[in-house]
């Protein structure tokens, strides 16, 4: 089975902004420095204002970790997903997606207003 990453920004899966949860993780674990958190803070109320460019974003952040290994980019987002995602997961939405999963065979990234890219 393939797997996929997320970033659920507008609490449709999990109860919270998955972007804050993915920088409360890197600040607990260190990896990030409170003066960074300028413009993570500057994407968020974007979103909220919604003038994201989603599509921007993804591309900047892409090449963020470009040319990090493999394995310890899965290590860091398992251990993420294990102790900030799955908690957070609206219960209803596990049902929601399996069915998902079993009908769909496209992968497609979308903002809050649906456009697919």
């Amino acid at each position: 089975m393939a797997a996929a990453a997320f970033f659920d920004i507008d609490h449709t899966l999990i109860a919270g902004d998955s972007g804050m949860l993915f920088i409360r993780f890197l600040l607990a674990r260190g990896e990030l420095r409170r003066h960074h958190l300028a413009r993570p803070l500057y994407y968020t109320l974007l979103h909220r204002l919604n003038l994201l460019d989603i599509d921007g974003l993804f591309d900047r952040y892409a090449e963020s970790v470009r040319g990090q290994a493999h394995a310890a980019m899965t290590a860091l987002c398992g251990a993420y997903f294990e102790t900030y995602v799955l908690p957070a997961v609206y219960p209803h939405m596990v049902t929601v997606v399996r069915q998902h999963e079993a009908t769909t065979t496209t992968l497609s990234r979308s903002n809050r207003g649906g456009q697919r890219a």
